[in-house]
C-alpha cells in the first residue's frame, strides 16, 4: 500500500477514543461490542481502553486507505 494514496486523520487520537466509546455505548454497550468481536464480555471490560488507545493511534499515525472511506455526499470511486 502506498502512504501516499491514504487519507490522513487531523485530528488527536483521543478524539477518536472519545468517539469509539460514545458509538459503542450508543450501539449495544459492552455486551454488544463484545459479541461483534467474539469475546467475552468480561474480556471487553477489562481490555477495551487497550485495544481502542492502540487502534487510534494506529489510525492517526498511518491514517486510512482510500479505498476504505466513503464521504457522505460525494460519489463513488
Amino acid at each position: 500500500m502506498e502512504y501516499s494514496n491514504t487519507i490522513k486523520i487531523t485530528c488527536k487520537p483521543e478524539h477518536l477514543e472519545s468517539y469509539f466509546y460514545q458509538k459503542m455505548a450508543s450501539e449495544g454497550g459492552n455486551n454488544g461490542f463484545a459479541k461483534s468481536l467474539g469475546i467475552h464480555p468480561s474480556t471487553a471490560s477489562r481490555d477495551k481502553t487497550r485495544i481502542f488507545k492502540l487502534a487510534c493511534q494506529v489510525v492517526s499515525e498511518y491514517g486510512l486507505p482510500r479505498h476504505v472511506v466513503s464521504v457522505p455526499g460525494s460519489q463513488s470511486q
